[in-house]
């Protein structure tokens, strides 16, 4: 890392990072010895603690080839511009990407207080209110991927998307700014046809 950035190839005054988990499997059953002779007597269970060589590894599941797994989930932050891993930062494999990802950042900006992070790429995993408040409080652009889930599309609404990404009503007519929700990160539209529309156009 340090050769990196001696060498002008990973720029941490201007840091464009992307970050995303992947699983890491350990093994193919909880790894656990017991702490009895129970089995030596011949009693084949029993209540008693067993000892785990990897007590922060657990079961999680892998979405990509939809099986659980029993391992650590690896968050990983990468420099955008010369994708080169920066980051990297285990967690226990039933931990979503999203709070590896507040944990890893928080972790990152504490061992590399210096760095300036000016924007995160992510994906559709990330795409949650708590993300886009921290990235607003550190001064970080988000370019982050929309979460379909739950939410209808503008077809389904009845309008579409123009090129500029006005919202096009029925009638085929631009519609007119109205406003942000700050609360959801949203510019807000409303229809071109009513009176409080054109007042917004005088």
């Amino acid at each position: 890392m340090a050769g990196s950035v001696h060498r002008q190839i990973i720029d941490i005054n201007n840091m464009l990072l992307s970050g995303d988990g992947t699983p890491v499997k350990v093994s193919n059953r909880e790894r656990s010895h017991s702490t009895c002779d129970c089995h030596k007597n011949g009693f084949a269970n029993c209540n008693h603690k067993r000892w785990f060589s990897q007590p922060d590894v657990n079961w999680g599941w892998d979405s990509s080839r939809n099986l659980f797994f029993y391992g650590y989930n690896l968050y990983l932050f990468t420099d955008a511009e010369s994708g080169l891993p920066v980051f990297p930062i285990l967690e226990h494999a039933s931990r979503h990407d999203l709070p590896a990802m507040l944990h890893g950042l928080a972790c990152l900006k504490t061992f590399f207080a210096d760095w300036n992070i000016s924007a995160l790429i992510l994906d559709a995993a990330h795409d949650a209110g708590a993300i886009y408040t921290m990235c607003k409080k550190h001064n970080i652009t988000p370019f982050i991927d929309l979460n379909p889930r739950g939410v209808q599309t503008p077809e389904d609404k009845g309008y579409t998307i123009g090129p500029d990404g006005v919202p096009i009503c029925p009638l085929g007519l631009p519609m007119r700014p109205n406003g942000t929700d700050k609360k959801r990160y949203r510019a807000k539209y409303i229809c071109p046809m009513t009176k409080y529309a054109e007042r917004l156009c005088m």
